[in-house]
C-alpha cells in the first residue's frame, strides 16, 4: 500500500481517515462490515503487523542520483510480488500469485498513480537505486527474517526510495512531500493540493496537527495544548493522556478507560481496546485468542485478524509474524 500514506511515516493527508495506525485499526471493523457482502478481493483485516506494508510508504532519505528507467508502478508491482512470494513460501498461503498481487493491491489501498503524479510534478523524487535494493532485500528474505520484519514493522532496506522535495510554503498533496521536518501538508477539504506549513506551537490555532508533545483537541476552533491528566475537563479523546474523554457522568472529563463488561460506544472507551458491538448493548470485552473468529485486528489479543487461504474465514493470529498480512 503505497498510497494513502501514514502520518507516523510522514505521509499523511490532513483529512485522510487512515492517518495513522490507531485510526486505521479503529476503522477496520466498520470497513469490514461495509464490504463483507461485496467483492471478496477487497476483504482485509488491518491488524498491527497486518499493516506491515506501511513502512514501505515512508521510504524517505538521501542516497544516489535518480534514474528514469524503473517506474513507481514497477516498484509497487515488485514489492507486492515479493510479499506474495514470501506469504506462499513461509505462511502457507495458497492463493495463486497473480490473484495474491491483485488482492494485496486492493486490500492495502495501493495507488501508485498518485505517487507517480507527485514524482512527475516534482513534489517527490523517486530513486531507482534504493528502490531496487529494497526489492532485492525483500526477495532474498528467509522465512524467519520475513516474520521478524513483520513483527518489528521496520524496513531499513527500503529507506531512500522517495525523497520529499517541497519547501515550506510550497504546494503539496501529502505531508511526505514536505522536505522540512517540522512541517506538514495543510490541505483544505475538497482541495487537490495544499501547502507545506510549520506545525502550530503551544497556544496556536489548529485543525489537526501540532508540534511535538502537543495535541489538537478538536478539528474546529482548537488550540494546540499539552494532553490533560485524569480529572481534567476535555472535549475529545485525543485531549487526554489516557486517550479517553468520559462523558457518562454528565460532564466530560479525562479518565481511565472502562473495564470489561462496562457499556461502550467505541474501542477507545475500553481498557483492553475492544468494544464488542455485537452485544446489545455494546460492552467492553476481552480480546480474542489465536484461532478465534474475528472481523478486525483490534478484536484479537495479538493484533492480527487474517484469512491466509482467501476463504473468507478470518481468525486471530500472532501479530509477531510477517504471516499476519491478510489477503
Amino acid at each position: 500500500m503505497l498510497y494513502p500514506y501514514d502520518d507516523d511515516a510522514c505521509y499523511a493527508r490532513r483529512d485522510d481517515p487512515y492517518r495513522n495506525l490507531a485510526e486505521l485499526t479503529r476503522n477496520a471493523r466498520e470497513f469490514r462490515r461495509q464490504i463483507r457482502d461485496g467483492d471478496p478481493t477487497r476483504r482485509v483485516r488491518h491488524g498491527i503487523a497486518g499493516i506491515m506494508l506501511l513502512p514501505l510508504v515512508a521510504v524517505i532519505g538521501c542516497t544516489d542520483s535518480p534514474a528514469h528507467d524503473f517506474s513507481v508502478h514497477d516498484f509497487h508491482d515488485a514489492i507486492l510480488g515479493a510479499l506474495c512470494a514470501n506469504l506462499t513460501a513461509c505462511c502457507g498461503v495458497t492463493v495463486p500469485a497473480d490473484a495474491c498481487v491483485d488482492q494485496l493491491r486492493s486490500s492495502m489501498g495501493a495507488h501508485p498513480e498518485l505517487q507517480a503524479e507527485a514524482v512527475a510534478a516534482g513534489r517527490l523524487e523517486f530513486r531507482e537505486g534504493p528502490a531496487r535494493a529494497c526489492i532485492d532485500h525483500m526477495q532474498a528474505l528467509s522465512c524467519p527474517d520475513f516474520e521478524a520484519m513483520g513483527a518489528s514493522g521496520a524496513w531499513p532496506a527500503c529507506d531512500g526510495a522517495f525523497v520529499a522535495k517541497v519547501a515550506t510554503g510550497g504546494d503539496c498533496a501529502v505531508s511526505a512531500e514536505c522536505a522540512d521536518a517540522d512541517t506538514y501538508c495543510e490541505v483544505a477539504i475538497f482541495a487537490h493540493l495544499g501547502t507545506c506549513v510549520v506545525k502550530p506551537g503551544s497556544g496556536d490555532p489548529c485543525t489537526h496537527e501540532c508540534g511535538d508533545g502537543l495535541v489538537c483537541p478538536s478539528k474546529r476552533g482548537s488550540f494546540c495544548v499539552a494532553a490533560k491528566p485524569n480529572g481534567q475537563a476535555c472535549e475529545s479523546d485525543r485531549a487526554c493522556l489516557s486517550g479517553y474523554c468520559n462523558d457518562s457522568g454528565g460532564e466530560t472529563i479525562c479518565s481511565d478507560p472502562e473495564a470489561n463488561g462496562q457499556p461502550c460506544a467505541n474501542d477507545s472507551q475500553c481498557k483492553e481496546g475492544n468494544c464488542d458491538t455485537s452485544s446489545d448493548p455494546p460492552v467492553c470485552a476481552p480480546k480474542r485468542p489465536n484461532g478465534a473468529t474475528c472481523t478486525a485486528g483490534d478484536e484479537c489479543a495479538n493484533g492480527a485478524c487474517v484469512d491466509h487461504q482467501g476463504s473468507g474465514v478470518y481468525t486471530c493470529a500472532s501479530a509477531a509474524s510477517g504471516c499476519s498480512i491478510s489477503l
